[in-house]
């Protein structure tokens, strides 16, 4: 996966952030709006839509068979305590 080097990218160079400057269609945000705009797009969120998209298809898989067992695994452990489970 490649990653840009800090400060290579800014979200005041974004199309969307430079219209919104400009005043369209006379949207203000307020300076918490814009912190986390600013935030989301130096982030790089706009630029991957899911998880496979930036590792693939097998590593998430993997990590989400290996959440569900962990979940079913703590189920498990606090039924059992709950005395809905016996050994």
């Amino acid at each position: 996966m490649h990653l840009l080097p800090p400060y290579e990218f800014h979200a005041n160079t974004t199309e969307l952030i430079q219209m919104l400057e400009k005043g369209h269609h006379n949207v203000s945000l307020s300076d918490e709006a814009k912190s986390r705009l600013y935030a989301w797009i130096d982030l790089h969120a706009p630029y991957h839509g899911n998880w496979v998209e930036i590792v693939d298809k097998a590593k998430v898989t993997q990590q989400k068979t290996r959440r569900i067992a962990i979940v079913r695994e703590t189920d498990y452990v606090d039924r059992r305590r709950a005395g809905l489970e016996s050994d």
